[in-house]
């Protein structure tokens, strides 16, 4: 027993499917096995490093932080984040010294209603604690078959993290067949702008910027008018807290083409690049910055961008479930 405990330990540090250390030593992919636990395992050893903080959900974890200029950035975004995530997280980073100069806020339209299932807060963020030791995590059966599937190249997503923990896309992700989506049921999220108001509370001094990620335009089309007033409203209301929101799920012809996205939702590394860029310049080639236009303006050029690309991909929302 004691042999396979300690084959066990030697196996799951060397593949190192959490992050407590390096990284996969191996086959030099790591993957988002548990993003909420490895993320915050690769932060603590170097935390003094960074000035810069990005937060966000599956869709973020493309965007390079080590394109963002000035700043030192650690991608802190994950699978299936939530809003209320995020501010846990905030608070346990603040709580434990962090005080970045900038934190890169990436919100996604889902974010504007509410998904069902929990809110997947780990015990130690909310305790304030540091994650669990490697060896109680390591010396488990779970981390071993984590350890397994990296030997065998079987990754949860369509993603990967390289050597360095920066997030890819597998060449054999699947194609994007975009359809659209009965959206008549979907229960709107009233405090959104409200729970991002709390999340700057808690690092009171760092510069804020936010973007809305990019999302494909069969999605956008989706919404019911009772979700597209929401969202407008919403995402107007955010940019009063954060200068510059840019707004980069307009309908455009990035997110009009199926070449860059396996889902409608994660979108190609160079998509994310050019993300970057704007982050960087202010320059709005793609995208529109929400906080130069009144909300009429912005409803007005962003559904003048849905009613040209509807009108271009032949989109038929007539045959969707109307809202009742």
């Amino acid at each position: 027993m004691l042999a396979g405990l300690v084959s066990t330990l030697a196996i799951n540090i060397y593949m190192d499917p959490l992050w407590y250390f390096d990284g996969n030593k191996l086959t030099k992919q790591n993957f988002a096995f548990n993003e909420r636990l490895s993320k915050p395992n690769r932060y603590i050893k170097t935390s003094d490093n960074y000035d810069c903080l990005i937060l966000g959900s599956s869709r973020a974890t493309l965007l390079n932080e080590s394109l963002i200029e000035g700043y030192n950035c650690y991608n802190f975004a994950f699978s299936g984040g939530k809003t209320e995530e995020y501010l846990a997280y905030s608070k346990w980073l603040n709580n434990r010294g962090a005080s970045p100069r900038r934190i890169i806020i990436a919100i996604d339209d889902r974010d504007f209603t509410i998904v069902p299932g929990p809110i997947n807060i780990p015990d130690f963020i909310q305790a304030n604690s540091a994650p669990p030791v490697f060896w109680k995590n390591y010396l488990t059966l779970g981390s071993l078959n984590m350890s397994r599937r990296l030997l065998a190249n079987i990754s949860p997503l369509p993603r990967y993290y390289d050597d360095e923990f920066y997030c890819r896309i597998f060449d054999t992700a699947p194609v994007y067949k975009p359809e659209l989506e009965d959206r008549s049921q979907v229960v709107l999220k009233e405090n959104i702008a409200e729970l991002y108001r709390e999340l700057k509370g808690i690092f009171k001094n760092s510069e804020f910027i936010a973007y809305i990620t990019p999302v494909s335009t069969w999605k956008v089309a989706s919404r019911t008018e009772r979700e597209s007033k929401h969202y407008f409203q919403s995402a107007y209301a955010i940019s009063t807290l954060f200068n510059p929101l840019y707004d980069f799920s307009i309908p455009s012809d990035r997110t009009s083409k199926t070449d860059n996205t396996y889902d409608g939702d994660h979108y190609s590394v160079e998509l994310n690049n050019e993300i970057s860029t704007v982050l960087n310049n202010g320059t709005t080639g793609f995208g529109i910055k929400v906080n130069d236009l009144s909300e009429r303006d912005y409803i007005n050029i962003y559904t003048k961008a849905l009613n040209k690309y509807k009108a271009e991909l032949m989109i038929d929302t007539v045959s969707v479930v109307s809202e009742k």
